[in-house]
């Protein structure tokens, strides 16, 4: 609730008129000898020609009457008290609004809250701002901050970009859309989720839609790369595709910052490379790849665990810009030296055989891994 007062103007030569209003709850504000008396739970405040409007907001005010009380005090030019010889006037609006009438300012949202038959709506403000309208900076950030914070969680995300040119040169391409999806939504959804750390956001669509495409997006570039290096069979790699998207949407809209729900999806990936491998290493009677494959692997496999560490134990609060950037480099780095070769296709130009050779190792595609000999003539 608020009142604009205005009072008329004067002339210079009338004398100098000041209006006292109280407004307060319960009691009228008069005093002895028809006084104007303002309680200690009443608002006081003073008009004069030099502040003739004024603003007063009264926040959850409370149920009952209110009443308004005006006294107009007259003085001469040295300040003395002098008969008040002639009228003046004063206008109020009262309005009642769910928040300030403005809006809340720095990003801040009006909000309805239910509770029991009470209905209450105030700013919650974002980025450290306080106050009825979120106009309080004292608790913010400064301004070059807030945009570093929101350029470093979003532009972060580029750093998938040498992870989507090595799945493309490596024929991944299953591979190098999820890649792209990722860096996109991660953006995205980084540009709009900035309401702790900035005012400053963007949102191309709506958060929850972006908040779910992102953490998908982040936890089936895991699952697709694991499946990758597993090396499985041609006619099993979709199906494990298939099975990890579908099993991930369900853990996604179950609970979608369930740690353990996403650990346990990526321990059944890496169960699935020990697995394949150890198979491959017992059917060819060697080790599967070749070594030099695994010290090529070391690297990412190191920035791999670095990044979960610094996302499942280090991330907080009070240091997510830094940590979380850092997850995006470690996670995007880690994929050009864990994602293996694709599957080369060969056809013997002399028999008409077609020839399938797993090319698919980490580094080194001289070496020749399996060939199923298919029959195409008759």
């Amino acid at each position: 609730m608020h009142e604009v007062l205005e009072k008329q103007s004067q002339n210079a030569t009338q004398p100098i008129v000041t209006l006292r209003v109280c407004v307060q709850r319960r009691s009228i504000p008069l005093g002895e000898n028809l006084e104007l008396s303002c309680s200690d739970l009443g608002d006081l405040f003073v008009l004069t020609l030099a502040n003739r409007s004024l603003v007063r907001w009264f926040p959850y005010p409370e149920p009952g009457p209110w009443f308004i009380g005006i006294q107009k005090v007259c003085y001469t030019n040295e300040s003395r008290h002098t008969w008040c010889q002639f009228a003046s006037a004063a206008s109020f609006k009262i309005v009642t609004s769910p928040c300030v009438s403005d809006g809340c300012s720095n990003g801040g949202i009006c909000t309805e809250y239910e509770k029991s038959v009470y209905t209450v709506a105030a700013c919650r403000c974002n980025a450290g701002y306080r106050g009825f309208g979120c106009d309080d900076a004292s608790g913010a950030a400064s301004d070059g901050l807030q945009r570093a914070f929101s350029f470093m969680l979003s532009m972060s995300n580029l750093v998938f970009i040498p992870a989507i040119v090595v799945a493309c040169s490596r024929r991944r391409f299953p591979e190098m859309v999820v890649y792209f999806a990722n860096m996109f939504f991660s953006s995205f959804y980084h540009a709009c989720d900035m309401s702790t750390w900035s005012k400053y956001k963007l949102c191309i669509m709506p958060y929850h839609v972006l908040s779910f495409c992102d953490f998908y997006c982040s936890m089936l570039s895991f699952w697709v790369t694991l499946v990758a290096m597993a090396r499985l069979h041609a006619v099993l790699r979709p199906v494990a595709h298939m099975v990890g998207a579908v099993a991930l949407a369900m853990a996604m809209k179950w609970s979608m910052h369930n740690f353990i729900a996403d650990a346990t999806i990526i321990g059944v990936g890496v169960l699935v490379v020990f697995v394949s491998l150890t198979v491959r290493c017992g059917r060819l009677k060697k080790c599967y790849p070749h070594k030099k494959s695994y010290l090529w692997a070391l690297p990412g496999i190191g920035l791999a665990v670095v990044g979960v560490c610094l996302f499942a134990f280090v991330q907080s609060d009070a240091n997510y810009p830094y940590t979380h950037s850092a997850w995006h480099l470690c996670m995007s780095v880690s994929i050009v030296f864990l994602l293996p070769r694709s599957k080369v296709r060969v056809k013997d130009e002399v028999s008409g055989d077609s020839s399938s050779f797993q090319l698919d190792d980490f580094n080194d595609t001289s070496q020749l891994v399996t060939a199923d000999f298919v029959n195409c003539s008759e």
